[in-house]
C-alpha cells in the first residue's frame, strides 16, 4: 500500500526482521512503547521472530518511512470475523513515525484496504483504559467511542478496563475525504506544521455535506486513564492463576435444573422448544434460525453438544418435568477469567417468571463461587 510519505508492506521477514528489531528490541523507548501491549518487548532478535511465526502476526504489515526507507512501525489485523465484516486494528509506532503525519496516512492506507479493497463494514479499535493518547488518537481518526469492559482482562500482572472504539463503513466516506484534505501537502506550512486538524476538516464535511458522524446514544459509561491506572494498581493480582473450564455438570436449583446438552437426554424436547408457534419471536435476537425441520435440528445438536465454546446447558423446568430453553457459557477466556453467559431461549413455560431469575443465578454462582 503506497503512500506519499510511508509505504505498508505485508511482512517480509527476511526483509523486515532487522528492521523491526531495530524499533523493539534495540529501542531504548521500547519498554514505554510496549507498557500498554499486551506482550513485553522483546530481548533478543529470536524473540521477535518467535511473534512473527506465530498465528497472531499473520497479518501484520509493516510500515516503512518512504524519506528514511526505514521499517518505522507495523499494524497488525486483529480479531478478523470474513462473516460479519468486522475486523480490529493492531498498532505500534515507533517515535519516528508517532505523532507525525506519516502515522496518520498509515492509519489512512490501512483503513482505505479494509473498507474500499476488502470491502468489511465495521473496524473497530481497542485501548487500555489507562492509555490516555491511544483513546485521543482514535478519536482524532475519526473512530467512535462504544463501550467500556471493566477488568476484561489481565495484563502483566495487573488488571485491565478496555475502551472500545468502531469506524462503520456508512461513515467511512466522510473520513475519508478528511484524511485526503488533512494529508495533502497544501495542509502544511513550510515548516511540516498542519495547518488544519483533522478533527476539524472532518466536522467542516460534516457540516457540508449535511452528514454526522453519530456518538452512540446514551452514551457508554467514561473512565478516565487516572481511574484506570488506580484500578490496575490497587486490585491485587499477586495470586492470579487461570480458572478452569466450565465443566458439563448439572447446576440444582429450586425451579430449574441446568444440565449439560445431551442428544439422547434432550434432542427430542429441545426440538419441539425451539419449534414452537412463536419461535420466530424467540429466535429474533439469536444467532441461528429457528430450524426447518427434525434432520436439520439434529445437525445443529451434533455440533452443539461437542461444543466447549459456547457450552450449551438445557433449562428443565422442575415443576413439569420438562425441558424449557437452554443457554450457554461463551467466550471462556480462562487466562483473565472472563466468561459470558448467552444464546439464552426461554419458552413462555418459565419466560419471565422466577425460574429464568434463578437459571442465571445458577450460571453466575457456578462462575463466581464455583458451586453447581
Amino acid at each position: 500500500m503506497e503512500g506519499r510519505l510511508v509505504r505498508l508492506e505485508p511482512i517480509d521477514i527476511p526483509k523486515h526482521i532487522d528492521g523491526l528489531c531495530d524499533i523493539q528490541v534495540y529501542s531504548p523507548d521500547a519498554p514505554q512503547r510496549f507498557r500498554y501491549l499486551f506482550s513485553n518487548p522483546p530481548k533478543i532478535k529470536e524473540d521477535t521472530l518467535a511473534w512473527l511465526t506465530s498465528e497472531t502476526a499473520k497479518f501484520v504489515y509493516v510500515i516503512i518511512d518512504k524519506n528514511l526507507n526505514k521499517v518505522v512501525g507495523n499494524l497488525t489485523l486483529l480479531s478478523i470475523i470474513p462473516e460479519h465484516g468486522s475486523i480490529e486494528i493492531g498498532v505500534y509506532f515507533s517515535d519516528m513515525i508517532s505523532r507525525k503525519p506519516g502515522g496518520t496516512e498509515a492509519f489512512y492506507l490501512i483503513l482505505r484496504h479494509i473498507f474500499d479493497e476488502l470491502k468489511y463494514r465495521r473496524v473497530e479499535w481497542s485501548s487500555d483504559g489507562r492509555h490516555k493518547e491511544s483513546k485521543n488518537a482514535a478519536l482524532r481518526l475519526g473512530f467512535v467511542y462504544e463501550a467500556l469492559f471493566q477488568q476484561e482482562m489481565i495484563s502483566k500482572g495487573v488488571v485491565i478496563d478496555n475502551l472500545w472504539f468502531s469506524m462503520l463503513d456508512q461513515d467511512w466516506s466522510v473520513v475519508k475525504q478528511a484524511f485526503v484534505k488533512w494529508l495533502d501537502p497544501s495542509n502544511f506550512d513550510e515548516r511540516g506544521i498542519q495547518k488544519e486538524r483533522l478533527s476539524d476538516i472532518r466536522m467542516r464535511l460534516e457540516a457540508s455535506l449535511n452528514v454526522s458522524i453519530k456518538p452512540i446514544d446514551p452514551p457508554p459509561p467514561i473512565i478516565t486513564a487516572e481511574e484506570s491506572e488506580h484500578n490496575a494498581r490497587t486490585i491485587d493480582m499477586s495470586n492470579w492463576t487461570p480458572r478452569e473450564k466450565p465443566s458439563r455438570k448439572s447446576i440444582e436449583g429450586q425451579h430449574v435444573r441446568l444440565e449439560p446438552l445431551d442428544i439422547s437426554k434432550h434432542g427430542d424436547a429441545l426440538y419441539k422448544v425451539c419449534t414452537q408457534s412463536d419461535s420466530e419471536q424467540r429466535f429474533r435476537w439469536l444467532p441461528e434460525y429457528p430450524p426447518k425441520n427434525r434432520e436439520e435440528f439434529q445437525t445443529w445438536l451434533e455440533k452443539a453438544q461437542i461444543s466447549e465454546d459456547p457450552l450449551y446447558f438445557v433449562v428443565i423446568d422442575k415443576a413439569s418435568g420438562t425441558v424449557a430453553g437452554r443457554q450457554t457459557f461463551l467466550r471462556i477466556e480462562i487466562n483473565h477469567g472472563v466468561i459470558e453467559i448467552g444464546h439464552i431461549l426461554w419458552t413462555s413455560l418459565i419466560a419471565k417468571k422466577p425460574a429464568t431469575t434463578e437459571a442465571l443465578y445458577l450460571f453466575a454462582k457456578y462462575i463466581f463461587d464455583g458451586k453447581a
